[in-house]
């Protein structure tokens, strides 16, 4: 099971990796809080599931999205004035 750690990226790096199209595993360790490995292991089993990029060590954004249940409206992942800044999820 992956856990999503958050606790060392900050608001202004998420949103820079999020605002590409892709994620490379170097990207998804970063987000997850874990080495390249366990990151590798993410993907494959994302990719199981979404794979809208078919390119090796490669993830589109919108595949890690919708693995973890991420809406673009949810305040929980994206800075608002309502919840006064980024939270940790």
């Amino acid at each position: 099971m992956i856990l999503l750690r958050r606790d060392n990226v900050t608001y202004a790096r998420r949103e820079e990796i999020f605002s590409k199209d892709i994620i490379t595993i170097d990207e998804l360790a970063e987000l997850l809080d874990t080495n390249y490995q366990e990151a590798a292991r993410a993907m494959r089993n994302i990719k199981r599931r979404f794979d809208r990029y078919p390119h090796l060590g490669k993830l589109h954004v919108e595949d890690y999205k919708a693995y973890f249940d991420i809406k673009d409206d949810n305040p929980r992942y994206y800075q608002t004035k309502e919840n006064g800044g980024f939270l940790n999820v």
